[in-house]
């Protein structure tokens, strides 16, 4: 085996090219630079901001997280402080600590996806792409996902053509056999890659109370518990639609997790749950995955997607 000295780990997304395929996954890193104090924000690969609505949101009663055996179920609703604040004051923060930004966007309605999107038109250059969340609850559809249905994932991301910037739809696998399918029509109404996954479904009850943990009831499980099913989520997008770009996202907690969503198709990742384990995280798994590849002689980490033997 050859080891390489310097590996090439850059990586593109559509048309966005990343030093590093390592990002903060969206809702896990806050809206600015609070990252800033444990990892240097421009040696990763973007900031992914937790994700805004074009107005400010109190988000669910608590109580909003509860630690489950490998992981946390979590219902935070989305709080934020709305888009025009978050230009104001959050991204001069992100952009003073010179990190690339992904801007993530929420709605309700299809309508409230094309105001946020088209308040980003006037973001600067550092907002380097937009995060479509049509994994959240919506009023259009029974408070289903949008990501739920090919038809309303369709039409809210060519609604938020508006933000004049390459967009990601990030995808939920509630969705089940139908997650290409919708990856697909995601793309075909204009975006330029899918992020996968979302958390899953879960409920967390008290066995003294009878009571649900959370103030929501229900709530979002991510964490490595979920790796295995996300990982599967990508292969399964990747297999059926090659041409996708994927961001794999979904308890990445170490450089073999990373290489895992690689070789099933994933040209980037992102690092959630770990981040409340250590917020160091995300920056020690971009720093540790160059010296990985140079001593499994990979020159390119490009060259890692979509190898595994499947």
């Amino acid at each position: 085996m050859t080891i390489v000295a310097v590996p090439d780990l850059t990586t593109t997304i559509g048309s966005v090219t990343l030093p590093s395929p390592v990002m903060t996954a969206a809702g896990t890193a806050g809206h600015g630079a609070e990252l800033s104090a444990y990892v240097d924000l421009a040696a990763i690969g973007a900031v992914v901001v937790k994700s805004l609505a074009h107005f400010p949101w109190d988000g669910n009663d608590p109580l909003r997280v509860h630690q489950t055996p490998a992981g946390m179920i979590n219902a935070v609703g989305l709080q934020g402080p709305g888009l025009d604040a978050w230009l104001r004051h959050d991204l001069p923060q992100l952009q003073r600590a010179g990190a690339r930004v992904v801007a993530s966007i929420w709605g309700r309605t299809v309508a409230e996806y094309e105001r946020a999107a088209t308040i980003l038109a006037a973001a600067p250059d550092d907002v380097v792409a937009v995060e479509v969340n049509i994994s959240c609850p919506n009023t259009e559809a029974g408070h289903a996902l949008f990501a739920h249905s090919p038809e309303m994932t369709a039409e809210v991301i060519a609604a938020t053509a508006g933000c004049e910037r390459p967009r990601w739809a990030k995808l939920s696998p509630n969705a089940g056999p139908t997650l290409p399918t919708i990856a697909a029509a995601a793309r075909d109404a204009g975006a330029e890659a899918v992020t996968l996954v979302n958390t899953y479904f879960g409920l967390s009850v008290d066995p003294v109370t009878g009571s649900a943990r959370l103030g929501n009831g229900g709530g979002g499980v991510s964490g490595p518990a979920i790796r295995p099913l996300a990982v599967r989520a990508v292969a399964d997008v990747h297999a059926a639609e090659p041409d996708i770009p994927i961001v794999g996202v979904g308890g990445i907690a170490s450089v073999d997790d990373v290489v895992e969503f690689a070789r099933v198709g994933a040209r980037a990742t992102q690092v959630g749950t770990a981040t409340f384990v250590d917020p160091r995280t995300v920056g020690t798994l971009a720093a540790d995955l160059g010296p990985w590849c140079a001593n499994q002689g990979v020159a390119r980490f490009v060259d890692l997607i979509g190898t595994a033997g499947l």
